[in-house]
């Protein structure tokens, strides 16, 4: 939780899961309004992306028992950011923020290279973005209070169904190693065609999130930009329109019954000829999330989905 010399006030909410769908964070920042007088400005809602993290929406679920599960969980997960958002109100304390970059070159570009084919290849195609961004929290007597990283890369170098954090956990666990006393949150960026390599072992998770922590811990090794007391937000939703029109009937039966397709393709497909059935039209526009802060004279831009 941020506080400007003026009161004005924002929250970071860091969650280690897959997704946080529109529904989902709808509901928080909703709660969070009512509570604590939050808008969605001042609210951001950043997922790791794990792909070993617990599912928060049943949407294209069909098992009752598993919808079940999924429903209750989000709802806890809900009343726990809520109630996490409220302790850290009530904990502020002066600060001094510092912001600086590392560099990490573990990330794959999955678009431009097979990806099944990564281990067989010596050279890599890009573009990528290596990047290690980092803000250091410090209190007043000098002390680590926080420390913020990313990297734009898929938190899915695991591939099992064992719960986990991925490789932005290790990274935490490796930086509670380094500074005991203070809190790391994990903000995933622009990695929607990024993936980790060597990857598929948890090994592989662990060596990712200790590099990524060296290059955090290099950075805070050394001078970094003090950001001034300043904190402007905004937000805004922009209205996209999808460049064809929304399947047929018959062109979703096709998809839905398509064995080549994967489950998730084919629950979708499933999902809204239930629509069509029920009279109901499908979605052709969406409205997308824009976030800009300006923290000093450092700007945080925040994007919907996976950019």
């Amino acid at each position: 939780a941020l506080e400007d010399a003026n009161g004005h006030r924002a929250v970071i909410i860091a969650i280690d899961n897959a997704g946080i769908r529109k529904e989902l964070s709808d509901a928080i920042r909703a709660k969070l309004k009512t509570a604590y007088n939050l808008l969605n400005e001042q609210v951001v809602i950043n997922s790791s992306h794990t792909h070993t993290g617990p599912a928060t929406s049943a949407r294209f679920l069909k098992d009752e028992k598993e919808k079940e599960k999924v429903e209750q969980y989000a709802a806890k997960l809900e009343n726990q950011v809520v109630e996490m958002v409220g302790k850290v109100l009530n904990s502020l304390q002066p600060v001094k923020i510092y912001a600086g970059n590392g560099v990490s070159r573990f990330q794959v570009n999955r678009r431009s290279n097979i990806q099944y084919k990564l281990h067989l290849q010596e050279q890599f195609n890009g573009p990528n973005d290596y990047a290690v961004p980092v803000l250091k929290v410090e209190k007043a007597s000098g002390d680590l209070l926080a420390i913020l990283f990313g990297y734009a890369c898929h938190a899915s170098m695991l591939r099992d169904y064992i719960l986990s954090g991925d490789y932005p956990a290790y990274a935490r666990m490796e930086l509670k190693r380094l500074y005991p006393e203070a809190t790391s949150l994990f903000f995933q960026g622009a990695g929607g065609n990024q993936i980790g390599h060597p990857r598929n072992t948890v090994e592989s998770a662990v060596q990712a999130g200790k590099s990524l922590a060296a290059a955090v811990e290099r950075v805070l090794s050394e001078p970094m930009k003090e950001l001034t007391a300043s904190l402007a937000t905004s937000y805004s939703e922009i209205n996209l329109e999808s460049d064809k029109a929304p399947p047929t009937k018959d062109e979703l039966i096709k998809i839905a019954s398509a064995d080549s397709n994967p489950d998730s393709i084919r629950n979708k497909a499933k999902a809204d000829l239930d629509k069509l059935n029920r009279g109901e039209s499908l979605v052709a526009t969406y409205p997308y999330p824009v976030q800009v802060w300006q923290m000093g004279d450092l700007p945080v831009i925040t994007l919907g989905g996976e950019p």
